[in-house]
């Protein structure tokens, strides 16, 4: 027989040292999706179907959301393409406000008409709440026409065997304090 002898037994809470991870939720896009703008300013919407209600089981968890696009081109040379998370305290993920500049999470310059690439990044929110919280991923082009693509090479979308289509993800990740 075996005896099992311990000091203290804890429950599924962190404590000041250790953190851990409590529940990961990933949304995956695998659509091919064009984005416009011929507006003034950016307009940014949800990339493809990168929205995802999260519930936190904690109220004093962090929240880290990670965006991967597979691949996102523009068919117009000389744009930005911008990004940014909604959701929760999201909003404060973005750089300053500046004169008439556009406060973004990461952004993108394409350089040429024919330019892609992948884009990743990152957020860790504070949303204080065990309520439900609808996250998802935004982007905009820049404030002229021009378009972007989500998943495929816009300049050439041509159903052949070289030309990929790639995947887009949201991961959301609790992690308890």
């Amino acid at each position: 027989m075996s005896t099992l002898r311990v000091d203290s037994i804890q429950g599924q809470t962190a404590d000041d040292v250790n953190k851990y991870v409590v529940q990961v939720v990933q949304k995956v896009d695998t659509s091919t999706t064009t984005f416009s703008n011929s507006g003034s300013s950016a307009t940014f919407v949800t990339c493809g179907s990168l929205s995802q209600s999260f519930t936190p089981k904690f109220s004093n968890s962090k929240v880290l959301l990670r965006a991967c696009l597979g691949h996102v081109a523009t068919n117009t040379a000389d744009r930005f393409a911008y990004f940014r998370f909604s959701g929760g305290n999201t909003a404060n993920g973005v750089g300053d406000a500046s004169g008439s500049r556009q406060p973004v999470l990461a952004f993108h310059y394409f350089q040429n008409a024919a330019d892609g690439t992948a884009v990743t990044f990152e957020y860790l929110d504070s949303p204080n709440t065990t309520s439900a919280i609808t996250y998802a991923v935004e982007i905009a082009p820049n404030y002229s026409n021009g378009n972007l693509g989500l998943n495929f090479y816009l300049p050439n979308n041509t159903n052949a065997i070289y030309i990929p289509l790639a995947a887009s993800t949201l991961t959301i990740m609790e992690i308890a304090q």
